[in-house]
């Protein structure tokens, strides 16, 4: 295991551009949109189900289940969770790359904002990350460090338990 990459890696995923408004989030996550956080979470169990086994993330129900399951175990009930915008908005991450769909790549180079799903599927195939991180993420130890580094800087330590318990969760639905 490339260990320097792992730090690179980690690095990245602590230090997401999400949005700080202390009127719009909780101290549950540290008054920061949880959205990108519960995204990765969220592919990091597809990783562990052994769901993704090549280098394309799409858009898929499985992945939105996951997503939401994050989502409702930490926001209020009357705030909805939108997979959209941290698969659109995560490309300011060096590691995520989206691939736009055959025809759409003029189109998708003057979005600056995706708010639905279906808007995303019809720009997009879907994301790649580094090919790096996809060997990492395939190996149980990095992707469990990613998995720590998401939990200590995005989430209260209180709420880490469930965070962990639904992951277990994940892992057993699909296995």
């Amino acid at each position: 295991m490339d260990t320097s990459a792992l730090n690179d890696y980690l690095h990245s995923f602590a230090h997401l551009h999400t949005d700080t408004n202390r009127q719009r989030w909780t101290p549950a996550t540290y008054f920061r949109a949880p959205h990108k956080p519960f995204l990765l979470l969220s592919i990091l169990d597809l990783f562990a189900q052994g769901s993704l086994q090549t280098n394309l993330i799409e858009i898929t129900p499985e992945l939105g289940d996951l997503f939401s399951k994050y989502w409702y175990i930490l926001m209020p009930s009357d705030r909805r969770g939108n997979m959209a915008q941290p698969f659109f908005h995560l490309r300011s991450s060096s590691f995520w790359h989206l691939l736009p769909n055959l025809g759409m790549e003029a189109v998708f180079e003057g979005i600056r904002q995706v708010d639905m799903l279906s808007q995303l599927q019809k720009l997009t195939l879907g994301a790649k990350v580094d090919d790096e991180l996809f060997q990492l993420l395939r190996m149980e130890e990095p992707r469990n460090a990613l998995r720590t580094a998401l939990l200590q800087t995005y989430f209260f330590p209180e709420y880490h338990p469930a965070l962990l318990q639904q992951d277990w969760v994940n892992l057993q639905a699909y296995r």
